[in-house]
């Protein structure tokens, strides 16, 4: 009960298993990305798509890191947002 204890009190209980530094910023460049008017949008789902693909070469590199489902889940949104926000420039631009 006392290695549980010390290790819950210094912070080392998650230590040995980090999250990705990159993973968690391309799910917020992501997050912001949605909430973003069209044309900045484009601009910050294309760095959460590429900081996306940074994180999973690095977590493929290191076993150590965790994050992989927050690399896939920021891609996706990232990529999805992107694609609209392409959509939606080009749909504008051709009804003029």
């Amino acid at each position: 009960m006392g290695t549980t204890t010390e290790a819950y009190e210094s912070g080392e209980q998650n230590s040995s298993h980090p999250y990705s530094g990159k993973s968690v910023i391309a799910l917020a460049l992501g997050l912001c990305a949605v909430f973003v008017p069209a044309p900045f949008n484009i601009a910050l789902a294309l760095a959460g798509v590429i900081a996306a693909l940074l994180a999973r070469r690095s977590l493929r590199e290191d076993p150590e890191l965790r994050g992989t489902f927050v690399s896939l889940l920021a891609f996706l949104i990232c990529g999805a947002v992107l694609v609209s926000g392409i959509l939606h420039l080009y749909g504008s631009s051709a009804q003029r």
